[in-house]
């Protein structure tokens, strides 16, 4: 029964640390509160612990998020501006050339990341996406249908990961 729980991708939400958020984020968004966390698994591989944030701990579609993931595993940011544009295209963001000019721009502007490295990305709806690599701004991305695409492979309700959402935005 518990590998099968496993393999049908059960979010981890009790294994998952409440860590707070760095000050640099907290500046930023000083109002944001946890709303959600959980453990992400691939083919029972821990890949990254998640956890999302917003005003007042209050998700909506609408509004200032933070999206905080802490890597289990080392990637490359190829690897990473790779898979992205496959989750994009899966929730039908974008035209294939606006994925494409988005794979080129995440490529620049995220970093490689390492196991026990924590990337947050704070997104404001029409707005920009900020980086934050170990509690420092690493990059900004000012296209505001980026942001929505990117952030949508978490949120969106066409997600791949439909019970990551759910545990993401549903806890209280």
């Amino acid at each position: 029964m518990c590998l099968w729980l496993a393999v049908a991708g059960v979010p981890a939400v009790h294994a998952v640390p409440s860590t707070p958020l760095p000050a640099a984020v907290l500046e930023a968004e000083p109002a944001l509160a946890l709303v959600g966390k959980s453990r992400f698994r691939k083919f029972l591989i821990h890949v990254y612990d998640a956890r999302l944030w917003a005003p007042a701990g209050d998700y909506r579609p609408d509004a200032v998020v933070a999206l905080d993931l802490t890597y289990a595993r080392a990637f490359e940011s190829d690897a990473l501006a790779t898979r992205s544009v496959q989750e994009m295209a899966g929730i039908g963001a974008g035209s294939e050339a606006q994925r494409a000019q988005w794979a080129e721009q995440m490529r620049e502007v995220f970093p490689d990341v390492a196991q026990g490295d924590r990337l947050i990305g704070l997104y404001e709806p029409g707005g920009a996406s900020r980086f934050y690599l170990n509690g420092k701004l690493y990059s900004q991305v000012d296209d505001p249908a980026f942001g929505e695409a990117f952030f949508g492979i978490w949120l969106n309700e066409a997600t791949s990961e439909p019970a990551l959402r759910e545990a993401l935005i549903a806890q209280r």
